[in-house]
């Protein structure tokens, strides 16, 4: 098995991680190594462009972000930060695919939040 440093692809300034691990729900795992202590400062935009989910740093300050339609994410084995399997009543991934369509993920106090986020399409 490949590490995650192994999979990571660094393009334009976006970190492109392989989409085909993240199709089942089980499989919607947040390597730390992606978020922690960036996601404490300023939001994250997750969405995926096949055949790559993509995490993108926005310029969203996390003090500016609201809390309301938030869901928190789970720590998962004290390295990762598991997606929900359904946001708003959809496959994640399924909802994250469409070319509007992304989560911002942040994080306050150590915790880890998403919310839904309009994107400008490719």
């Amino acid at each position: 098995m490949l590490g995650i440093g192994s999979q990571l692809k660094w393009f334009e300034g976006k970190i492109m991680y392989p989409s085909y691990q993240w199709r089942s729900p089980s499989k919607r795992r947040v390597p730390r190594l992606l978020i922690e202590n960036r996601a404490l400062e300023v939001g994250i935009l997750i969405y995926v462009e096949e055949p790559w989910v993509v995490f993108e740093e926005t310029d969203i300050k996390v003090d500016q972000i609201e809390m309301n339609k938030t869901e928190p994410l789970k720590l998962y084995q004290y390295k990762f930060q598991l997606l929900p399997a359904k946001f708003k009543r959809q496959n994640t991934y399924q909802w994250m695919s469409r070319p509007s369509n992304a989560l911002l993920l942040f994080g306050k106090d150590l915790k880890y939040y998403i919310k839904a986020f309009k994107r400008s399409s490719p």
